[in-house]
Order: C-alpha cells, then structure tokens, then sequence
C-alpha cells in the first residue's frame, strides 16, 4: 500500500466508531450485500457509519484525500451503484430508526431503513408511500421517485417527503425542506442522490386501516384485450384504485398477466372495482381480501426475484394502453428469452398527476404507465447474462419506438445519460445548477445517468 492510501485508511479508522475495511474484504462484503450477483464491486473502502455524525466524518476524510463517494442504504439497485468504482462506499445500514412523531402524522427514518423495517415500526392503521419489494430501501426510492401502489393515492414517495438531513461534500450537515435549502429540497425530490448523504428523511404518514387487494391472472392469449379493458377501468376510477400489472411466467409454466390491484378507500366501493377487473376478458380471479396496508407485502412473491442472482433492467414510460402498445407489450412477452424475464407496470393517476411538474425535480406528471423490464440469471450459468441483455434489447426496440421521453432515473442505468436528460427535460438545468452548487467537486457522481 503506498503512503496516500495508508494515510487514508489510518484517517478512516482514527474517525469512525463503526468498522472499515479496504480492498478485497471491502469488495467482498459489498458485494455480499448486494441485491445483483452481477456487479463486480472497485471501491477503496467499505465505512460502517453508525450514526450521522460517521457519515460527516467519512465524508470529510473522502473529501480530504479527493477520493469519490458511494452510499450503501437498501442495496437493491441493479446497477451496484453503491459501490462506484474507485470510491469510498458509506455504509448506512445501521441507520435504520423509525420514529413516528407524536400526532402520527409523520415519520422519521434513518438512511438505511428497507421498507420492511418502516411498515414493522409503525402502528398498522398508518401508512406511507412504498414501493413493491419490501427489501428496497425507502432512501433511496424516494430520492429517485418512488412508484408503488398507493401513488394514486397520496402520491409519489418524493411527494410525501418533507425533510431531509443531508451530509454535504464538505462534512457539513444541513436540512432540507420547503423552508430550508428549499432548492436543495426541490433537487432531492426526483433529482437522485447526486448531491449529498441523505442520512434521514421525513415521510407523511397516512391513515389507512385496511386496504382490498387482489391477484388476478390472464392468459397471453387474452392479455392485449385486458390491458385496453384496464386503461378503461382506470379511467373510470378514482383515486382509491391502483393496478400494478406483469407480464410473466407463472409457477405453472404458463406465460400471461398478472393483476395486482390496490384498494384504498369504502368497502362497498372497492368490491365493485375488484369485481370489474375480474370481468376482464380472460381473467382468473386467484386470490381476493381485505388486509392491513403491510400484510400486502407477499414474501413469496418477492422470491421470484432472490438475491444472488444475475440481473439487468430497463424502464420505459408509455402514456396509455391503447391497441397498438398493448399489443407490443404482449410482443414482448411472447419474444422472452427466459422464463425468469418480466416486464412490470406500474399505474400513475390520482394524486401523483396532479402535481405541478416545475413543484419538484419529478417533472413527468401527466398519465402514464412507467413499464420496468426484469430479467435475471444464475450465475452459474453466465451464458445466460447474454440472453438477458438481449432480452433487455427486444423489449427497448418495441417498447422505444411508443414510449414517453426518457424513463424512470431510479431504473436506467449509469450510461443513459440521454435518456436521463430526456427524462428532466427543462428540469436538467435546474438539476445541474444544484449540483455545482453543493457539489462543485462531483464527489457524488453514481446514483443517476450524468447530466
């Protein structure tokens, strides 16, 4: 090791209560840690913070020494973002409290708390707008957007988000919020982690005491049909209803879709709408109940997608399910090259479209379905990684030519920046002042396409 690197590490472990490891033990445990067995991890060191005060020291030390700077929260991104090649990793997975605050109106979480952790630590008629994995951390999500199946609802994570505690480039802290760094807070809400260590934010909290979900299942041969059918059902609907959708192949080996829907509103009401998704052409209604907002979460469904495995993704917006994109995405399906790919819809209605697109860094607030491409491997088998981005490629070649500019920031990879910039739109400049602003030094530079 030479004299830099040594006085980096000695640096590193004289400033932090938590462990630090370096090299090939720090890449071995990052890689450990991460949702996909495909990312190959180069980082410099891997910093166990165990409070905010190690995140700012961690981050002055990598500042001191010009180094760059990786966050570790829930993991799950596919692109290992958490572990920028060349960069110091800070590992916030000990910041995981969950406090609510005394008139249950909101509640506060550490930089590493995972969904699971959330739901467990609040009383089970709340709720606050997640994602679909239950192993996602709700960091991260919210930064970037954070689509799940109450947006109808109460809207996009990053909507609910009212405050932030951030580390700076320079070890500083500051809170972001309406009243405080407000252009910071614009930023942080859609615009990523590009601009610092969000070692806590704060989340509205909803009252909602039981919710209606459903599994619903459509055999491809029906699923175009289905599709028109639920662009119309949703247009109907209020904001109560959310569908979350997937073109996949089922434990039985047959390839179809899937309907998730989400009720959040009367009983009487929400038997109706489950009703009329049953009505579908096709459709198998499977599954059917009234349960808390956190008993939704299926572990066994989540298990389609385990860790340790290879993955890549992709995402896509597409305004509506007409004839000729419904039509494409069965394409899709019936052209998968594995029975493990997936493609995924999430609804955006309600009250995430009714935003302001210029009110946070979010600004695609027209109706749309924000499409996710999943496909995965095992990593004995790396053929199969071949197949995969293949896969990837066939569904951006249907899917590109009928889809919304840009796509979700929390999906695209590292290198689509285009795409990114397409997302942001008039945005993008606002998003790169910000930076330079708080940020002049690009130490953060890994959560989100270059813009």
């Amino acid at each position: 090791m030479n004299n830099g690197k040594a006085s980096l590490r000695d640096a590193l472990q004289r400033s932090l209560s938590g462990s630090v490891q370096f090299d090939a033990e720090a890449n071995r445990q990052i890689g450990a840690s991460l949702w996909n067995a495909d990312v190959a991890p180069d980082v410099l060191a891997l910093v166990e913070c165990r409070s905010a005060a190690d995140v700012q020291q961690a981050v002055r030390v990598a500042s001191d020494y010009g180094a760059l700077i990786s966050t570790l929260g829930g993991g799950h991104d596919w692109a290992g973002r958490a572990a920028g090649r060349g960069s110091i990793t800070v590992d916030l997975r000990q910041l995981k409290a969950v406090e609510l605050n005394r008139d249950r109106s909101a509640v506060t979480i550490g930089g590493g708390t995972l969904i699971d952790h959330v739901l467990a630590g609040i009383p089970d008629d709340l709720a606050i707008v997640t994602g679909t994995i239950s192993t996602v951390g709700v960091t991260g999500l919210t930064l970037g957007g954070g689509y799940g199946k109450l947006n109808s609802r109460f809207g996009l994570a990053l909507d609910t988000m009212t405050r932030a505690e951030v580390v700076l480039a320079d070890g500083s802290t500051v809170v972001a919020s309406e009243q405080d760094d407000a252009e910071l807070f614009w930023a942080l809400r859609g615009g990523g982690g590009n601009f610092g260590v969000v070692t806590s934010i704060t989340l509205a909290a909803h009252q909602l005491r039981h919710v209606l979900t459903g599994t619903i299942f459509v055999p491809l041969s029906s699923a175009k049909a289905s599709l028109v059918g639920l662009q119309a059902i949703l247009d109907d609907s209020g904001d109560e209803l959310s569908v979350f959708s997937a073109l996949m192949t089922v434990p039985s080996g047959d390839r179809g879709l899937i309907l998730a829907p989400m009720w959040a509103g009367g009983e009487r009401a929400g038997e109706r709408a489950l009703q009329t998704l049953s009505g579908l052409q096709g459709a198998q209604t499977l599954a059917q109940g009234w349960s808390t907002y956190r008993a939704t979460y299926n572990k066994k469904f989540e298990e389609t997608w385990p860790k340790g495995r290879g993955y890549r993704m992709d995402a896509h917006n597409i305004q509506r399910l007409d004839d000729t994109t419904a039509e494409a995405l069965v394409e899709c399906a019936k052209a998968f090259r594995s029975n493990a790919d997936c493609v995924m819809l999430h609804d955006f209605h309600g009250a995430c479209a009714r935003v302001a697109p210029e009110a946070t860094a979010f600004p695609v607030r027209s109706e749309h379905f924000n499409v996710q491409v999943v496909t995965q491997w095992s990593m004995d088998r790396p053929r199969d990684g071949e197949a995969a981005l293949q896969s990837i490629e066939a569904v951006k070649e249907k899917l590109g030519p009928l889809a919304m500019r840009g796509g979700y920031t929390n999906i695209l990879g590292p290198n689509e920046s285009s795409r990114v910039r397409a997302f942001y739109g008039t945005a993008a400049q606002r998003l790169a002042d910000v930076k330079r602003r708080y940020d002049p030094s690009d130490r953060f530079r890994f959560n989100t396409g270059r813009l």
